[in-house]
Protein backbone atom coordinates (compact mmCIF):
# COMPACT_ATOMS: atom_id res chain seq x y z
CA UNK A 1 0.00 0.00 0.00
CA UNK A 2 1.42 3.41 -0.90
CA UNK A 3 0.30 6.82 -0.44
CA UNK A 4 0.20 8.56 -3.63
CA UNK A 5 -0.35 12.78 -4.38
CA UNK A 6 -3.84 11.91 -4.84
CA UNK A 7 -4.70 10.11 -1.67
CA UNK A 8 -2.84 13.28 0.62
CA UNK A 9 -5.28 15.42 -1.41
CA UNK A 10 -8.61 13.83 -1.14
CA UNK A 11 -7.33 13.10 2.93
CA UNK A 12 -6.79 17.02 3.35
CA UNK A 13 -10.41 17.82 1.18
CA UNK A 14 -11.68 15.55 3.78
CA UNK A 15 -10.47 17.51 6.70
CA UNK A 16 -11.24 20.45 5.89
CA UNK A 17 -14.81 19.18 4.68
CA UNK A 18 -15.04 17.73 8.10
CA UNK A 19 -14.05 20.46 9.93
CA UNK A 20 -16.21 23.44 8.44
CA UNK A 21 -18.92 21.25 8.55
CA UNK A 22 -18.25 20.87 12.36
CA UNK A 23 -18.14 24.09 12.93
CA UNK A 24 -20.71 25.23 11.04
CA UNK A 25 -23.13 22.44 12.70
CA UNK A 26 -21.95 23.98 16.44
CA UNK A 27 -21.84 27.46 15.10
CA UNK A 28 -24.85 28.35 17.53
CA UNK A 29 -23.70 26.65 20.59
CA UNK A 30 -20.39 28.73 20.59
CA UNK A 31 -20.13 31.24 23.24
CA UNK A 32 -17.50 33.55 22.50
CA UNK A 33 -17.60 34.80 25.84
CA UNK A 34 -15.58 31.88 27.24
CA UNK A 35 -12.94 31.84 25.64
CA UNK A 36 -11.98 28.04 26.67
CA UNK A 37 -15.27 26.47 26.21
CA UNK A 38 -14.66 27.56 22.57
CA UNK A 39 -11.14 26.67 22.08
CA UNK A 40 -12.64 23.39 23.50
CA UNK A 41 -14.83 23.45 20.67
CA UNK A 42 -12.33 23.97 18.07
CA UNK A 43 -10.24 21.65 19.27
CA UNK A 44 -12.65 18.59 19.41
CA UNK A 45 -13.75 19.41 15.60
CA UNK A 46 -10.01 19.46 14.46
CA UNK A 47 -10.26 15.84 16.35
CA UNK A 48 -12.84 14.72 14.48
CA UNK A 49 -11.77 16.01 11.36
CA UNK A 50 -8.02 14.46 11.53
CA UNK A 51 -10.06 11.14 12.54
CA UNK A 52 -11.91 11.62 9.11
CA UNK A 53 -8.91 12.60 6.82
CA UNK A 54 -7.18 9.55 8.29
CA UNK A 55 -9.81 6.73 7.70
CA UNK A 56 -10.56 8.89 4.26
CA UNK A 57 -6.14 8.14 3.66
CA UNK A 58 -6.57 4.51 4.65
CA UNK A 59 -9.06 4.43 1.94
CA UNK A 60 -7.87 5.89 -1.01
CA UNK A 61 -3.85 4.12 -0.19
CA UNK A 62 -2.98 2.52 -3.58
CA UNK A 63 -3.44 -1.16 -3.29
CA UNK A 64 -6.36 -1.18 -0.66
CA UNK A 65 -9.07 -4.03 -1.01
CA UNK A 66 -12.44 -2.32 -1.18
CA UNK A 67 -14.41 -5.72 -1.17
Amino acid sequence: MVFTKESIRRAGRTFLQAFFGYIVMSAESIDFSAPRETLYTVFVGMGVSALAAGLAAVMNMEGFDHD
